[in-house]
């Protein structure tokens, strides 16, 4: 499915919020539960794993029935974020939908706010090690992606 303009741009944005900090690792359209059935593969839309051991887990909503269609949202960190609009977040908000133990970021213009905290939610070390794994495949991906398009 191709990304919107407006996905391209948030992912840009988190891109850059993520790696103000040295020892932080990223990757986009993470793959999890690679070996199961395909019913219970899920892609995260961006996941981080940084020097303290913290694995963050975030999704991008820029529409209200993104948010609300039956594609799965990936929850699979220490702590996870939803990413959208002011617009976006207020219908979530005005339809009083639940959102848990998840924190909200806003994106607004070249840059990103926190509206709602996440709760940590702790791992398992198998947990921990499928998502690294995952990552890891992931990551491996986008460097096929770039020899690809470059000569050397």
């Amino acid at each position: 499915m191709t990304k919107t303009t407006e996905t391209k741009h948030i992912e840009h944005v988190l891109w850059d919020f993520t790696h103000e900090k040295l020892g932080v690792y990223g990757c986009f359209e993470v793959t999890l539960g690679l070996g199961m059935a395909n019913d219970h593969r899920e892609i995260v839309d961006y996941v981080t794993y940084d020097k303290a051991d913290v694995i963050r887990c975030y999704e991008i909503k820029t529409s209200y029935a993104d948010f609300k269609s039956h594609a799965r949202k990936s929850w699979w960190g220490n702590y996870n974020y939803l990413l959208t609009t002011t617009e976006v977040y207020g219908q979530i908000t005005g339809h009083g939908d639940t959102l848990g133990g998840l924190g909200v970021y806003i994106v607004d213009g070249d840059g990103m706010r926190s509206v709602r905290r996440s709760t940590k939610h702790q791992l398992t070390v198998g947990e921990r090690v499928a998502i690294i794994e995952s990552m890891v495949r992931s990551m491996d991906r986008e460097e096929q992606k770039l020899y690809a398009v470059s000569p050397y």
